[in-house]
């Protein structure tokens, strides 16, 4: 379920942490705290290493999928 870059599209895993969010209840205003959990190695790397913990949710997971897939993606 984690997205390292190399283990699959973006794009499936973040319908996945979108969905187990939901199902928890968590507000959405909350994701961009818990947004850390679904990424590993480079990706999580990315995340801390650029302070993406001051964007917003939707800037932070655009921000990763365009680092690693591109728009050509």
């Amino acid at each position: 379920m984690k997205y390292d870059r190399t283990n699959g599209n973006f794009d499936h895993k973040l319908n996945i942490f979108e969905d187990v969010c939901q199902r928890v209840d968590l507000p959405k205003e909350a994701f961009i705290r818990a947004f850390p959990t679904m990424l590993k190695g480079l990706a999580q790397d990315l995340y801390y290493n650029t302070h993406m913990s001051k964007l917003t949710y939707v800037d932070a997971y655009n921000k990763i999928r365009n680092f690693f897939e591109g728009p050509e993606y």
